[in-house]
């Protein structure tokens, strides 16, 4: 009987030892895309104001481009410039970014991770695709916006 018990309790722990680990694997992928989630979200913070503003300069530029004097055609060239310098760097943000979640998503076992954490990080995975897409495009609305100024000073 004591045997019995002393492998009911050597299981008991094994099992909870398993559960520990299962959950820092799940922690490790969660705590990944987290991570990549506020990465992103950074750039969309910075990038939609800044679309934004261009193209408001580029409607600017547009209503007064036959009375636009020197210095302020050299100011929306520098404008334009600056805004693709910036897309340069959100693009290489966002690419960072998706090579992290092609790396989580390299080591992401489903079926080492809870059924929750599995559908968690699923879920996860596809927002991060969404937002990806939706900031490359912003990114090439900013560099559209850019170039449009250009060809109108």
């Amino acid at each position: 009987m004591k045997v019995l018990a002393i492998l009911l309790l050597v299981m008991v722990l094994l099992l909870g030892c398993a559960a520990m680990a299962q959950g820092q694997n799940d922690g490790a992928v969660l705590g990944e895309l987290d991570a990549l989630k506020y990465r992103l979200n950074n750039v969309s913070d910075t990038l939609g104001p800044e679309l934004i503003r261009l193209q408001k300069a580029e409607y600017r530029v547009y209503e007064q481009r036959e009375r636009l004097t020197l210095p302020q055609r050299l100011d929306a060239i520098d404008l334009a410039n600056e805004a693709v310098a910036r897309a340069d760097r959100y693009e290489g943000e966002i690419d960072s970014v998706e090579q992290g979640l092609n790396a989580a998503a390299s080591r992401y076992r489903p079926a080492a991770m809870s059924r929750v954490n599995a559908t968690i990080a699923e879920g996860k995975m596809d927002i991060l695709r969404a937002d990806i897409t939706r900031l490359r495009s912003d990114t090439a609305a900013l560099r559209l916006s850019a170039e449009r100024i250009r060809q109108m000073v």
